[in-house]
């Protein structure tokens, strides 16, 4: 929580649960409960872009846009790096914050889903997911 001192404008954060529990003082269960409303609520409060991450993956907008992304096998070591150098390099060709991190959940969804069409969805590597990645923004 201290880190929120940091938060400037065009931030965007990218917890999984545990982390979005040690980042408002809920419990992880209090966030699944409603994965939505914390990150409209954490986006707003602090005046960023919140993807909190799960089965499911929430992206909310300060502006109070909330998306909810479903496809993915990314719950493995180092995919949300990954998310995050998709979501980096949108930016860097000009998205927006909000559009970046929408657009970049959706890709890394559908990375991981070719990925483990490719691999299995059990032995399914980071590395295969950033790998997946330039064929799935080919057909977007």
């Amino acid at each position: 929580p201290y880190l929120t001192s940091y938060y400037t404008e065009n931030i965007i954060v990218t917890p999984h649960l545990g982390e979005m529990a040690r980042l408002t003082g809920e419990s992880v269960d209090q966030i699944k409960e409603n994965l939505a409303a914390t990150a409209l609520e954490y986006a707003g409060r602090y005046g960023l872009t919140c993807v909190l991450k799960d089965a499911a993956t929430v992206t909310a907008g300060r502006d109070g846009n909330l998306y909810i992304n479903s496809s993915g096998n990314m719950a493995k070591a180092g995919s949300g790096d990954v998310l995050t150098g998709i979501i980096a390099g949108l930016i860097a060709i000009g998205m927006d914050e909000e559009e970046a991190a929408c657009l970049g959940v959706y890709l890394h969804g559908r990375a991981g889903d070719a990925a483990a069409s490719k691999s299995g969805a059990h032995s399914l590597l980071a590395s295969e997911l950033a790998d997946a990645v330039g064929s799935v923004m080919a057909m977007v």
